[in-house]
This record gives structure tokens, sequence and C-alpha cells, in this order.
């Protein structure tokens, strides 16, 4: 796809239209519709009524005398009558109010209205005899995943992989075909980003573009995963569902140091530790591996949890309440089910009982949250780093060193210096079991810290098979990994999926349970989930499977037959196409344009912000902007502090990390167009590739800049549309050298001309998507 594409609603390519800058977004339109099936009251009435009408026709509130809760209460009726007949859904006051007929108001009031898809199941029911069907209603994830046979296909020469026949047989079935793979500068620039969360450069491109071997993309993939780049992306994903923050939150929201949690994060990615493993070392590392700090380490994800240290707060209510947040993101991020609706109650709408969840709270009621300190840790790096600033010296003082060398060296001292003061006194945040301490607690009525009831013992939801194999955090643990519990290589594979694709397979990747999306091809997910765990939960093998697939290399570009069948994507009748993270965008400002320090780990930095941003009365806190190679680092990096975060990210969907985070909804906002163009940090890196082009030609200097931003050649078109610019706010800014020097730092119009196109290019919808 090249510049002259647009994004149009619901982020699909469509080719033909001019250049544009910024985004587009447009009308929701509803996704493509399964074949009939048949009605199941418990799962496609009663459980979509429960979810809108409680509040108003519910256990606490029967307005007109209407309860719609159960199925004798719908049968019963209201105060008028019946609200069902059936057979004769036409008949049927139910419908009439749903869809607001006759003049009446539509239902639920206040809310919005059930979807005609919705609406149409509850008609089917009643049509076909509003029976009382699936009393005994497994929902469909609260079962072990099968790993059935992979489906015959007719078209097999498309196939690479057993995902593609899955896809195909689904395909086939609809009459569709799939779309042709996409162009090699198309896929190179989609393996990098999906999988690094940065572009190629040039010459990363080139090798792929001018390799013919038959083998040439499985080599380019085996290249990007063994990219030690892999584990920040990859971090990034679960630093959001860890709630990760380099503040403690609330008001007083002062500093905290968890970035050595994070780095353990990164290189647990890298080194592709299996995901059980992943999973034992976070909940448990203290006790399976006494002394060892690495696994000590690993428990800080249940210490990212905000801590309240205002004046007067009752320190055992904030304990408690970090208690209940780290039940729930437990709950989303390993089982994706809702388990912190029942703090105060039963689940509403999922088999979790508020004993259940407290059982679940006393796996946490017995430890202790110390700070440890990990000089020895960093023992390692700090020799290093002192051999690295005597090697600077040696060549610092020495007298064949040319005086722009010595500048240079001296520079790169001062860093290493910033960066061996910053390593001094390291400390971050760990679990431990208190002694004698022991795993229970007391259901709080009404999910209240003052109102204390019966003391449980920890223990993990029945309806997810058997039980843990003990009451610590190792039972824990390995009770969320076992391959009897349904939910985890689930969710796990479903968010692997939703990277590649902008999409799960469930698209409520929060949310399995019942008030969740049903998947759009659940015998794919759950082959994907059993080879999982068969791989041995193997996170780097399954992510590899998807990019190697033929789905995945398919074309973005859509027909708008296809657009009209499946504007969603549902059928994965085509590739990928979504705006890029936050983080992806801003690392890929300064990626191409020969800024971006590479190195990975260490403290959080502070980059370039708006003033202003950061103002706290507590203890003198400021935003000290980064100097030197701090200042380009990658996003991953960035200091965030909750109750001020990070404007550029935010404006991007990013979070402020003060809750679990298990998807990012992608918005389109006209702050979101004018941050790209104007973000003073981001400016920077158009002047720093404008620098690199200035000075040649103009046809020369567009098509470096495409290949740098866009990775692929110019064509004609936009040579002659960007030199045009080029010659224009040349003229502009020769005509006032002060806006020049305000706009790129030095009173020079080629510089600035060179400037606003690099810019531009950034800002067209080919940057900023993922195709």
């Amino acid at each position: 796809m090249n510049m002259r594409q647009f994004v149009g609603p619901l982020g699909l390519a469509v080719s033909g239209l001019p250049l544009l800058i910024g985004f587009v977004s447009g009308p929701s339109i509803e996704p493509v519709q399964e074949p009939k099936s048949e009605v199941i009251f418990t799962r496609d009435v009663l459980s979509v009524l429960n979810a809108t009408c409680n509040s108003c026709h519910g256990v606490n509130s029967q307005q007109a005398g209407l309860r719609l809760d159960s199925y004798e209460a719908i049968m019963k009726g209201s105060e008028a009558g019946s609200v069902v007949v059936p057979g004769k859904s036409g008949e049927s006051e139910l419908i009439g109010r749903l869809r607001g007929e006759g003049g009446a108001p539509q239902m639920p009031m206040g809310f919005r209205p059930l979807t005609e898809e919705q609406i149409a199941k509850i008609e089917r029911w009643i049509d076909e005899g509003a029976k009382e069907t699936g009393k005994n209603y497994q929902h469909w994830s609260f079962s072990k995943p099968v790993k059935v046979a992979v489906p015959e296909v007719k078209n097999s020469q498309w196939v690479r992989n057993e995902i593609d026949r899955f896809v195909l047989a689904k395909l086939e079935k609809e009459g569709l075909e799939p779309s042709v793979e996409a162009s090699r500068e198309t896929l190179v620039r989609r393996v990098y980003l999906d999988v690094l969360g940065l572009p190629p450069t040039v010459e990363e491109a080139k090798k792929f573009l001018d390799d013919e071997s038959p083998n040439a993309y499985e080599e380019m993939v085996n290249r990007v995963f063994a990219s030690p780049h892999y584990g920040e992306r990859q971090a990034r994903i679960w630093l959001d569902l860890a709630r990760y923050a380099d503040s403690q939150g609330y008001e007083k929201d002062l500093d905290r140091s968890m970035w050595p949690w994070r780095d353990w994060v990164i290189e647990a990615f890298n080194s592709n530790m299996e995901f059980d493993e992943f999973t034992l070392e976070q909940f448990a590392g203290d006790l399976i591996a006494e002394g060892d700090m690495d696994k000590i380490v690993a428990t800080g994800f249940h210490r990212n949890t905000m801590i309240n240290q205002e004046d007067g707060v009752d320190q055992g209510e904030a304990r408690f309440l970090t208690l209940v947040d780290r039940v729930g993101t437990v709950g989303t991020t390993w089982m994706g089910t809702t388990v912190a609706c029942a703090q105060c109650h039963d689940h509403k709408y999922d088999p979790v009982s508020q004993k259940e969840f407290y059982q679940m709270l006393a796996y946490f009621e017995n430890i202790d949250e110390p700070q440890i300190s990990l000089t020895p840790e960093v023992a390692k790096r700090i020799g290093e780093l002192n051999s690295e600033i005597g090697q600077l010296n040696a060549g610092i003082g020495n007298a064949l060193t040319l005086e722009a060398d010595k500048a240079e060296l001296t520079k790169k001292k001062g860093e290493l210096e910033t960066e061996l003061r910053s390593l001094t006194n390291v400390t971050t945040l760990v679990l431990r079991n208190k002694e004698g301490a022991k795993a229970e607690t007391p259901i709080r009525e009404r999910g209240i810290f003052l109102s204390p009831g019966e003391v449980v013992s920890a223990g993990t939801p029945a309806f997810l098979g058997s039980p843990a194999p003990s009451q610590d955090r190792v039972g824990l643990a390995k009770w969320l990994v076992s391959p009897e519990n349904p939910m985890t290589a689930r969710v796990q594979v479903n968010r692997f999926w939703e990277q590649h694709f902008g999409t799960g397979i469930v698209k409520t990747s929060e949310n399995f349970g019942t008030q969740g999306d049903l998947p759009s091809n659940q015998e794919l997910l759950d082959w994907l989930a059993v080879d999982f765990m068969e791989s041995g939960w193997d996170m780097k093998a399954t992510h590899k499977k998807i990019v190697l697939s033929a789905t995945y290399r398919q074309s973005s570009v859509v027909s708008a037959e296809l657009l009209e069948r499946d504007p969603e994507n549902q059928l994965l009748a085509r590739g990928p196409r979504f705006r890029l993270e936050a983080e992806a965008l801003r690392d890929s400002v300064f990626a191409v344009s020969g800024l971006l320090t590479t190195k990975i780990g260490g403290p959080s930095v502070m980059p370039v912000q708006p003033q202003g941003t950061w103002n706290t009365p507590y203890n003198g806190q400021t935003w000290n902007t980064a100097t030197g190679e701090n200042r380009y680092r990658r996003s991953l990096y960035t200091f965030i502090k909750r109750s001020a975060p990070f404007p550029m990210l935010l404006t991007f969907d990013g979070t402020s990390r003060e809750t679990c985070t298990p998807r990012r909804i992608r918005t389109n906002t006209p702050l979101q167009a004018l941050n790209f163009l104007n973000d003073p940090g981001l400016l920077e890196g158009a002047v720093a590739l404008g620098k690199q082009v200035k000075g040649q030609s103009l046809v020369v200097g567009v098509q470096r800049v495409i290949s740098h931003c866009l990775v692929r050649e110019a064509d004609d078109r936009e040579v002659i549309l960007l030199s045009g610019l080029f010659e224009r706010t040349k003229a502009k800014y020769a005509a006032d050298l002060e806006s020049a020097k305000k706009l790129c730092g030095e009173p020079d119009a080629d510089l600035a001309a060179w400037t606003v196109v690099v810019n531009t290019v950034m800002n067209t919808d080919e940057f900023l998507t993922l195709e």
C-alpha cells in the first residue's frame, strides 16, 4: 500500500484516494453474522436480559411489577399481564418494548438498545415456543479446550500451517477466498513493527527484499524473533496487565523503584521463559528458590498495586484494597474473568461466589511487602560501567585523540556516569511470607472493610476444575497453569492473536465469561490453546506460528464486496490493519530519524514533555528532562507517574497504569493529529532526519525520506507533491528565518523545509498504521 491509500471506517485500506494526513473515523458497522444456530434460553436470552435489564427489573427493583432475571419471572409477566406470547413474537410486549414500537420508550430506558442480533434471537426463542432450554448449559470457556482434528480444505496449496486450515475452512464455507499475499515491503515492515515494536532499518529491509531464496520470509522472521527488542515489545503488553508504574498512585503519588521488575520481564521474554514458569516466578519466586534474587524480583508483579500514603488513611483498609486489586488483576490477566465483581456479592453472571473471591484473596493475606536492596545484583553492571569510563578517560587523555572525538568521548563519559549514579543503592518492591501467618481472611459483607464476617481459607473457584494443589502462592500459580484449567491457555493465546491482528479471536479479551463476546473461531482458539500447552507453554513458538501463517501474510487491501460481507475481518479473509500503539508510534519517529537509543533496561527516564504537565506539591518532585541518550530511549522506559501520565502516550490510548488494562481501545480524535504534528519531542525526530537529507537533490532527498519512514520507494507523484511542498516551504522560511529557527533550532530555510517534508510523511496514514 502507498501514501495514496486512505484509512476508512474501521481502519480498512481503500485505495485510490489522495494523500491525507491525520486520522479519520467512521460509523460502526454490524459484524458479519454467523449462520443461524439453536437459540438457547440460558445463553441467548436470560444472559442478555440479566446484563441489560436487571437494574430496573431484577431482584432489587421490579418496575411495573416485572422481573426479567429468571424464566419463571419472565413468563409471569408484569402488572399489566403477560409480556411473552409463546410462538408469537409479534404479539409479545417484550419485543415491542425492546424495539420501542407504538410510541413507547425503547428499553432498556436510558441505556444503549440491544443489538438487532440480540433482539432477533429473543424473537426466535419466542417464535420457537419460548421454552426453558439450557438449564445445564455450560458456557463455552468454562470447559477444557479440545484440540480437534485440523479441517480439510479445497485450496490446500494456500495453506502454510494448521492455522490456515481453520481459517480457510470458514472462508470456503462462506464462499470467500483469502486475499493475495502482501508485498514484501509491507511484510517486512509488518513483522518488525508487530514483533519488535520498531520499524526495520533501511539495511534490514534491504536484506529481506534482496533475498530471492524460497525461505527468505522465514529467515527474516527468525532474525526478528532473535532480536533483544522482542522482549521489550512483549513486555509493553505485560506491563499494562501488571499496572506497572514508577509512582505509588493516589494524590500523593510519590516515586517508587519498580524498574528492576520491568527489566526482569524483558529478560524473561528474551530468554523465552515458558509461560508456566513465568507465572510461577511472579506469584511465588520467593518460595520456590530461597535466596535467588531474580526470582524474588519477579514477585514484583503483585507489588505494582497503588499504595495510598496520604496522612490519615486507615492503612488496614488501604492494604485490603491492594489485596482486592490483586485478585481482580489475577482474574483478568490469567483467567479472562471479572472475578472482581464478587467482592461485594456473588457474581451476577458468572459462577463465582463472594466466598470464592475471598478465598482467592486469602492467598495474599499472609504476605509481607518489603522493599529490598539490589546492590549485589547490579554490581556486575557497575563494574562494567567503571571499566567503560576508564577506557573513555584513556581516550580523552590520549594526545593522539582528535578534539572533536574527545568532545564525543567526554559526552559519552557523562552519560555513563549518570547511569552509574542511578545504580547506587537500587531497591525494588517484592513479596515474602509473614512468619507464622495463615492464608485466611474474613469475608467482607457487601465488600466493606469494616464489616468482616466468616473467615475462609485460601481456595480457588470450583467452576474452573480441581482445587489448587496447596494453599500457598505456589499452589495458586500451579492451578492457573494446570492443563485442567480451561481459561489460562485460551486467554493467553487470544492475547497473542490480538497483538498480531488488532482484535482477539475473542474480541473482549478481558472477559471470557457469559457477558463477553463469543469467539469468532472457537475451534482455532482451542487448537492454539492446547498446542500452546503441549509445546511446554512456549510463547515464542506460538507467536512464530501465527506470523508464519498464510493468514497473517495476506494483503490488508479490501474489496468492496468483502468490506460489505465482513467489515470487522472476523473471517480473516485479509491481513491485519490497525493504527500503531502509542509507544510504537513514538519509537518509530526516533528509529527512522536515527535518534533512537537502543540500550535495554535500567532506570526510567524523563523525555521531553510539555512544561507544567507534572507539577506536584509533595517533596519538590520535578520532571527533570533527560539529556543525551536518555532523551531518546524507547517509550517503554518513560517514567510513568500515575497522576500525570506522559501526555503523548495518553493521547494515543496509553494508560495511567492505575488498574489492570488487558485491552487498549483505539480511538480517533483531533488531539492525536495535533499532537503528532506538533509534539516538540517528535519534531526533534523530523529535524534529525531533515538534517540527513539536507543538501541532497530534491528527488534523492524525497526518496530517502520515503524509504526511511515507509520502507519502500517513492513513486513519481509523491516526488512531485513533496518536492512542491519543499519549494513552497523553503520560500516561506527564507523570508522568515526566525520562524525557521523556532521550528528546527536553526535559522536555516533548507532545514526547516526538509523538517516539514519529513513531518508530513510521518503524519500520513501509512506511517501511523500497521499494514
